[in-house]
């Protein structure tokens, strides 16, 4: 969950408006059906629409032995367009096409890498034989692109998400109409149609090709690193080569252990009597027939005191093309853990407002760092998870210098006491947004489904205001204590290697004479690199004036 900046004449706008409404949680109905799907209703009478959510528990942290991205292809192919229910089986015969000559064109461009290939003729007639089964299945669902049932019924808003624990798809609908969606939608989910898979796996293979990942590829990287052996680790990997290997009767194998009742939340919210629709629930998504949902992985707490973990944290440099950023990730508990609250209040008091200490002592009042962000439960809540801070140094600042400056701060924020008018502006924050879901149908089924998804319990998402104690300065200062420390600690850094790019002129010579003088001492070439590499990283740290007197003095050592 991202922490935003809200504006400080925007929070206390909304915090005054806010103010005389009482800090209570949302009235939710809640109902499990007779095959066991759950549902959560919000009466909302009066409004004439109603938010319609459908939740299915499971992400991309739980697609077995395919890929994540097999959570995003199948969500978008059950989710973007609704086709009609003969369509699927009138293009059988063309789905088969076009996979056996997807499948054939993978593997000739496998061949086309081996150093030993030799030009084929037959990739470019696989290739025609892919793009005509592929223009015919679009033919075939372009009516749908432009209207489907689901627009009969008057749809608007839709959205899909995936997440690492689990796949939702929301549409706005008029109150009168929602009976109609819920037979529509129970019919799709009982007999799922998968013909939009080869067009959604084009989309994703475009999107990684246009450097557009659906988790950036830096984030990824953190992830493998800081959660090795644990279920999110690979949450967040997309690979081209990946994604191609999927075929569709994978997809179908995923599709039907997911779409199960066990693993099925659906969210309502607006005009609507959870009397009344109780029985046509029954009808219709209670019908709906399938096995038990299988066993999660037993939650494993995180202890690095028992850990085969550094005292000083994991670091990670990485050379890239043109990403300059530094991301700190600490393991924290998933998202009913007692200390939940307290580590929701520690990220607005590092990054929650303009006047928060990393945002007004880094960004504004410092210049150190051009854009920074902080999230919380990265990739997911299920499992143990990471507090993330991610940040971009600002122009003729080194990603050692930004790094330096983070730590600092939180090392300020675990010694010296905080000041009690920045936990009640932390808790006031938490409150207002909380309050703020309850306004908007769309963010209120949101936070209902993802936090029964991710705890178990809708009311996860209202614990600002759920009866517990409010917030102390020493709860959030012994959350940094337990959770931004080094032995939970993975530091990510990327930017170009600066043995091929020098940031400036300065650091150019600093490097031509540092060379001179480390070929002197080494004759290894690997670890004369390492040497001028960590040099450079400690030469960045300082002042420009300090820079130019080392290159002073380095170019008088090696003058000839």
């Amino acid at each position: 969950m991202r922490v935003p900046a809200l504006p400080a004449f925007m929070f206390l706008a909304v915090a005054a408006g806010c103010a005389a409404q009482t800090a209570r949680l949302p009235e939710v109905v809640d109902r499990t059906l007779g095959n066991g799907v759950k549902v959560l209703m919000v009466e909302r009478p009066g409004t004439g629409a109603v938010r319609a959510g459908l939740f299915l528990m499971g992400g991309r942290a739980a697609t077995g032995a395919l890929p994540p991205g097999a959570a995003d292809l199948l969500a978008y192919s059950l989710f973007r367009r609704l086709p009609a229910p003969s369509l699927g089986r009138d293009l059988e015969v063309t789905l088969r096409q076009e996979a056996a000559a997807f499948e054939d064109l993978r593997l000739e461009r496998l061949r086309q890498r081996r150093p030993d290939h030799t030009a084929s003729p037959e990739l470019t007639s696989l290739q025609t034989m892919h793009a005509e089964a592929l223009k015919t299945i679009q033919a075939r669902l372009a009516p749908t692109e432009a209207w489907d049932e689901v627009d009969a019924l008057g749809g608007t808003r839709r959205a899909v998400d995936v997440t690492a624990d689990y796949l939702a798809f929301g549409v706005d609908l008029p109150a009168a109409n929602l009976p109609g969606w819920l037979r529509l939608e129970a019919e799709h989910l009982a007999a799922p149609s998968l013909c939009r898979f080869p067009l959604e796996r084009e989309r994703l293979l475009q999107a990684l090709d246009a450097g557009e990942p659906p988790v950036a590829a830096s984030l990824s990287v953190l992830l493998s690193m800081a959660l090795a052996g644990r279920a999110y680790a690979q949450a967040s990997e997309f690979q081209r080569g990946d994604l191609e290997a999927i075929t569709l009767a994978q997809l179908g194998d995923l599709a039907r252990a997911q779409l199960v009742p066990a693993r099925m939340l659906l969210v309502l919210a607006g005009d609507l009597e959870a009397a009344t629709l109780t029985p046509v629930l029954e009808r219709t998504f209670g019908r709906i027939k399938g096995g038990p949902a299988p066993e999660a992985p037993p939650y494993r707490d995180d202890n690095p005191s028992s850990a085969l973990e550094s005292p000083a944290g994991r670091k990670l440099q990485v050379s890239t093309s043109g990403e300059t950023r530094v991301i700190f990730g600490w393991r924290v508990p998933r998202s009913n853990h007692p200390d939940g609250p307290a580590l929701q209040a520690l990220a607005q008091v590092l990054a929650g407002s303009p006047s928060a200490r990393l945002i007004q002592g880094l960004v504004t009042t410092r210049g150190l760092a051009r854009k920074l962000t902080l999230d919380v439960g990265v990739p997911g809540e299920r499992d143990v998870n990471l507090f993330v801070i991610n940040a971009e140094p600002a122009p003729g600042h080194a990603l050692g210098e930004l790094e330096q400056a983070i730590e600092g701060e939180i090392l300020r924020l675990q010694r010296e006491p905080l000041a009690e008018v920045e936990v009640r502006w932390a808790q006031n924050q938490l409150e207002t947004r909380q309050i703020l879901l309850q306004e908007d149908g769309a963010a209120l089924v949101q936070a209902l489904g993802a936090s029964h998804c991710q705890s178990g319990d809708w009311r996860t998402a209202f614990r600002a205001f759920s009866g517990e104690r409010a917030l102390r300065a020493t709860d959030i200062q012994a959350a940094a204590r337990t959770y931004l420390v080094p032995a939970r600690m993975t530091v990510a850094l990327f930017g170009p290697d600066p043995l091929l790019q020098p940031m400036d002129r300065i650091e150019a010579r600093l490097l031509q004479a540092l060379t001179v003088l480390v070929q002197r001492r080494l004759e290894d070439p690997v670890a004369a690199q390492r040497i001028l590499r960590e040099a450079i990283r400690q030469l960045r740290m300082l002042s420009p004036s300090e820079r130019e007197q080392t290159l002073k003095l380095l170019e008088a050592q090696v003058a000839p």
